[in-house]
């Protein structure tokens, strides 16, 4: 195969940058080694947000950067993208009083200039008490609101890659690179369906994020890393807010932390501490678990109990290898790196800005291959399918079954169960359907029961690890 452009990585990055390309008519070729969004891109907080509390380190450009493509983004995939109000609770022992939040707010509505989708402001305690009464009232000296967006992550990768396929681009899921080389020509070996492909393509995009580093190792030795990991967890609880989502400061270090409201559960996070390990193993951890539970109980002033927690996910940040002394202090601006004439990595980053990062990605490439580059994507709107949302997916189990085995790249029993629909992160984590799903999926994609068998306890086996880092916090 000689396309164009190989891209390696489904993440968010990767996807859109296949999209920007094949938008505007250049071969691509994008391989995953796993399911699509299967890593950082589906195990985000699942806000749509210019970043607040990036204006405390002074990003000023990547917050104006990331309010843009909000309001992008709420315009061009309204299905999938939505416009959340959240309130900040200010207590006397926060490190951040009232008169930093109001600072704070009145610059972050300046950033997004004509593009704001609300207007912050300062509102009373007894306001925020109503509007969320499960909010602790003792020493709350103050609250505000603002607004940001949410998002379903994992949906909108996976919409997106569809609409770049639609515009012309191959994506191979289950095929990992097993080779690659720069000299004399572009060259990467491909397992997909069993079988070892070579591509030849005149550039190479590496979009892996947290596997930055070995997917420039498969082209030949390098003298250093290039990034620095940060690791972030969720915890999925049973609703703690109704229509506001909150942002609080912790008391123990001073990080902000979310707690959002999604459908039948909330989303509280997120962690950010450093990781070294591999990032195939990535799980939530029992003092990251405890320390989430220990700031919501105090800003909620209640004792979480094991029905409580419905589940955990947890992911790592690429970040650009820096010499800061803590993960929030690293920036969470994105990198395009060129390693030679036809090999590019792409790190760092929001998943909110992923459109302008790949537009910068696929203007370097398109310079490379002479091509002039025409037109954007900034008002591309992204069309609903043909369910509404995940309850219509779960009611209507087979036929989103099988659509998403025919039309959005499902393999496996966990891509439809954690990220063709949100039954993962729901009470039970999709284990009373778990069964019906896998009878599906042996019928389309004619498994063996062996086969069947074996997808039915990996599946299994990722609910209970899941359980087991939990049961260690609240047996």
């Amino acid at each position: 195969m000689n396309p164009d452009v190989l891209i390696i990585g489904g993440g968010i990055n990767g996807i859109g940058i296949a999209r920007e390309l094949a938008f505007r008519g250049v071969s691509v070729l994008l391989v995953e080694k796993n399911d699509l969004c299967s890593g950082t891109s589906s195990e985000s907080s699942k806000l749509v947000h210019g970043g607040i509390r990036y204006l405390e380190h002074g990003e000023f450009s990547l917050v104006a950067d990331a309010c843009r493509e909000r309001f992008f983004l709420i315009q061009n995939a309204p299905h999938l993208v939505e416009k959340q109000p959240f309130i900040i609770p200010i207590y006397k022992e926060d490190r951040r009083p009232p008169w930093m939040i109001r600072i704070g707010l009145w610059l972050y509505e300046l950033m997004a200039l004509h593009r704001g989708i609300g207007h912050n402001r300062m509102i009373r305690i007894q306001d925020a008490l109503s509007t969320e009464p499960l909010l602790r009232s003792e020493n709350l000296v103050g609250a505000a609101e603002y607004f940001d967006g949410k998002m379903d992550d994992a949906r909108l990768g996976i919409e997106l890659a569809m609409q770049a396929r639609d515009m012309g681009a191959q994506i191979w899921t289950d095929s990992p690179v097993v080779a690659c080389q720069l000299s004399p020509h572009p060259t990467a070996t491909v397992c997909h369906n069993g079988e070892l492909i070579t591509i030849h393509p005149k550039v190479i995009m590496n979009a892996t994020g947290p596997w930055t580093d070995q997917t420039v190792a498969l082209t030949g030795p390098h003298d250093h890393s290039v990034l620095k990991p940060t690791q972030g967890i969720h915890l999925i609880t049973r609703p703690l807010v109704s229509t506001h989502a909150l942002l609080i400061s912790a008391a123990s270090d001073n990080r902000v932390l979310f707690v959002i409201p999604h459908g039948d559960y909330s989303i509280v996070g997120t962690t950010d501490t450093p990781y070294s390990g591999s990032p195939d193993s990535v799980t939530a951890t029992a003092p990251d678990i405890q320390y989430l539970m220990n700031e919501v109980e105090r800003v909620f002033d209640l004792k979480l109990t094991r029905s409580d927690i419905y589940a955990t996910f947890a992911g790592l940040r690429p970040l650009a290898n820096s010499v800061q002394d803590t993960p929030a202090a690293i920036s969470r601006d994105h990198e395009l790196i060129r390693h030679s004439e036809s090999f590019f990595s792409i790190i760092g980053g929001k998943y909110t800005t992923f459109r302008s990062m790949s537009e910068d990605a696929a203007k370097a490439i398109m310079k490379r291959l002479s091509l002039p580059f025409l037109n954007s994507t900034r008002t591309l709107p992204l069309g609903p399918g043909p369910f509404l949302n995940h309850e219509d997916r779960l009611t209507r189990l087979s036929e989103s079954v099988r659509h998403s085995i025919a039309n959005e790249f499902a393999c496996h029993i966990s891509d439809y169960l954690r990220r063709r629909t949100d039954a993962f992160f729901r009470k039970g984590n999709g284990l009373e359907i778990v069964d019906e799903v896998a009878a599906i999926f042996a019928e389309v994609l004619q498994w063996t029961p062996e086969q069947t068998a074996a997808e039915t306890e990996a599946y299994r086996n990722q609910v209970a690890t899941m359980h087991a880092e939990i049961n260690l916090v609240l047996p």
